[in-house]
């Protein structure tokens, strides 16, 4: 017979706690496992704050789990997908073309205006008595004095 506290010894000399609402079960049935069911879920409803626990703590871990799984495993967006590509901008530098020069009866350095109208000249026209030494670098003394 259970104490006014609700503490009771079962068949094997176990202290158990069996709560008021154990009265709901047959006599006949009241096993050790029964009773300490009983206490379990009906003490004074102290387990049913850690079965509430115990379901949110698992929602909060399921959430978790749902966002990691589609953090890492959610197909990426691929943005270039559909725009069609972009032609690549390609600069030409045109190289500049060589001042042209024409044969006009020049003979002399002191006829030319550069250096490269000089060589034009030494190489293209006739009769021309700008290469002293015959090396054939135009010009080498005063007024222009080219090097090359």
């Amino acid at each position: 017979m259970p104490d006014p506290a609700g503490w009771t010894q079962s068949r094997l000399g176990r202290q158990l706690h069996i709560s008021p609402s154990w009265n709901r079960i047959p006599a006949g049935r009241q096993t050790d496992y029964d009773v300490v069911v009983a206490s379990l879920l009906l003490d004074n409803k102290k387990s049913r704050v850690g079965v509430n626990m115990y379901k949110s703590l698992l929602l909060v871990a399921a959430a978790a789990a749902v966002f990691i799984y589609y953090k890492t495993h959610a197909p990426l967006e691929n943005v270039g997908v559909d725009a069609e590509p972009q032609p690549i901008a390609v600069s030409i530098i045109a190289p500049t073309p060589e001042p042209v020069f024409r044969c006009e009866g020049k003979q002399h350095c002191s006829q030319m205006s550069s250096c490269a109208e000089a060589r034009f000249y030494l190489k293209n026209c006739p009769a021309v008595k700008m290469d002293g030494d015959g090396d054939g670098i135009p010009c080498e003394t005063p007024p222009l004095q080219c090097t090359f």
